[in-house]
């Protein structure tokens, strides 16, 4: 995978690859989901919140309504936790799936253990804050890297 510099560079990587569904979870104001919006006219965009607990923003919710209000059916948003949003996809049907939300360890490993099978084989799993605060993030993955024979991919200030 190219290098990355900040997960802007995800849009380009989803549209060199004609990605169609594309899932952001931990939504947080709706910034980065009206980016992907905004950078990538071919995709359906999937914006996974719930808007509550440790990492909820005020008035999150409300923002995030506005902001991708004139996405139409290119943009869905779906109040539920993460695994909740998993079980709303079938299985290899994702191409693109960007988590930032709780970055506890047991949630994340959670999150990587619901929101891998749902990942086409040529597709992509990401997430944010791979770094030294994010503690039980970097050892959820390295858990989880290992565990999957998988490899990670990390941007040079190793947050994406």
């Amino acid at each position: 995978m190219q290098q990355l510099t900040s997960r802007r560079d995800f849009a380009n990587i989803i549209n060199e690859r004609n990605y169609k569904i594309v899932v952001e979870v931990g939504v947080g104001n709706g910034g980065f989901s009206r980016y992907l919006l905004e950078s990538c006219s071919g995709i359906t965009l999937f914006s996974i919140d719930p808007w509550e607990g440790v990492d909820s923003r005020p008035g999150g919710k409300q923002k995030t309504y506005e902001k991708l209000a004139k996405y139409d059916t290119r943009s869905k948003i779906l109040d539920l936790k993460s695994v909740e949003g998993s079980q709303q996809f079938e299985d290899l049907s994702i191409d693109f799936v960007y988590i930032d939300s709780d970055h506890s360890f047991d949630a994340v490993k959670q999150d990587l253990a619901c929101w891998w099978p749902k990942i086409k084989l040529s597709g992509i799993m990401a997430g944010h804050d791979y770094d030294l605060r994010q503690s039980g993030v970097i050892k959820a993955v390295d858990n989880w890297t290992i565990e999957h024979h998988q490899e990670m991919g990390q941007n040079r200030n190793k947050r994406y």
